[in-house]
């Protein structure tokens, strides 16, 4: 079991009578169904159905917890206010609070701690769990088991990329990527049922009329070679995707839905000029 501080992560507080409903009208999960032992996914979009933001919000006793990019809260919180108006909701930074990723390669029984706040990754089970502490209490207090070994925040990404998951902002870009293309309707992150959101339009339509055109995949390929950042992947010489992001000898990309589905996990494709290996992420529902 493996136990990763999240570095690009913090935390920030929403609290106030009109919190929920605030939240339920412009973000894409349903919010209603937050409790102390159910967290929810999801994203904040423009009203042109583009990516801003995804973020888990948790239900901490009177407020909400929005785990979150650190570097982007500002952004997120100018967002917030722009749609708050004269609600009842207050949104701070929680600076005390830190966040930890609780994950193995195989699956297991979820852990409880004494400390913090813990809950399951509702995206996908093999993503494990994550963990809000205080900076105040020690790895020692929390962990004492030996058997979690304490790693690298590069460990979980990888881990993250090898299921083949994309988060924001380094994988979806914002204000550019569809949420749907990056297939977050299969990771609990949009209700189709709740009702009017900021960018549902956009979103219920290009899932009603099958308008997503790319899926993210995972490659593996040779330790030795080295695999940029937005380099063309290609398929029988054509090209049919590009690559996300790196970490260790895998590589989140984003091909054509058209291609994927006539190709299999374990296909060799090539990643510029050298061949890699593609697995299609079993989560994914293609069409």
């Amino acid at each position: 079991m493996y136990i990763a501080r999240l570095k690009d992560r913090g935390i920030c507080s929403l609290s106030g009578n009109d919190t929920l409903s605030f939240l339920q009208g412009i973000v894409t999960n349903d919010v209603n169904a937050l409790s102390d032992k159910k967290p929810c996914y999801s994203v904040l979009l423009s009203p042109q159905g583009k990516f801003l933001h995804d973020f888990f919000l948790i239900q901490d006793k009177k407020r909400i917890l929005i785990d979150c990019n650190l570097d982007r809260y500002e952004d997120l919180k100018k967002r917030l206010l722009i749609y708050k108006l004269r609600s009842d909701v207050e949104i701070k930074l929680v600076e005390d609070l830190v966040v930890f990723a609780i994950f193995s390669e195989t699956l297991n029984q979820p852990i409880s701690f004494d400390n913090g706040i813990t809950y399951t990754d509702p995206r996908n089970s093999g993503l494990g769990q994550r963990l809000i502490l205080s900076r105040s209490e020690t790895i020692d207090s929390t962990f004492p088991n030996k058997n979690f070994h304490i790693v690298s925040d590069k460990n979980y990404q990888m881990h993250r990329i090898k299921l083949g998951i994309s988060e924001g902002p380094v994988e979806i870009e914002p204000g550019k990527s569809f949420p749907l293309e990056f297939g977050l309707q299969f990771l609990n992150a949009i209700s189709f049922t709740k009702g009017c959101y900021v960018g549902q339009e956009v979103t219920t339509r290009m899932h009603a009329r099958k308008l997503v055109k790319r899926i993210p995949a995972v490659i593996k390929f040779d330790p030795n070679i080295e695999v940029k950042i937005k380099e063309t992947v290609f398929f029988n010489e054509k090209k049919i995707g590009v690559v996300l992001s790196v970490f260790g000898n895998y590589a989140l990309i984003l091909i054509l839905i058209s291609v994927a589905n006539n190709l299999q996990s374990g296909q060799v494709i090539k990643v510029g000029r050298e061949e890699a290996i593609i697995q299609i992420p079993d989560w994914l529902t293609l069409s």
